[in-house]
């Protein structure tokens, strides 16, 4: 059972995120498709859930040794 139909564009803007992350380890992009069925970028966001701490602390630096 699907609630959401799939963006008309998905493969362009997979194509699109794609190209422009390939400098990050993580990132999420917002994209949006206006009634003109242009496609727009909205942000990069560079931390998950708001930045909100969801590990526990040791895990959280054991996590970020491995990006440094």
């Amino acid at each position: 059972m699907n609630f959401l139909e799939r963006p008309k564009h998905l493969e362009r803007m997979i194509k699109i995120s794609e190209r422009l992350s390939a400098l990050f380890e993580f990132v999420r992009m917002d994209f949006y498709i206006d009634h003109m069925d242009e496609i727009y970028l909205s942000e990069y966001t560079f931390s998950p859930m708001g930045g909100i701490q969801v590990l526990s602390d040791e895990l959280e630096k054991s996590l970020g040794a491995l990006w440094i």
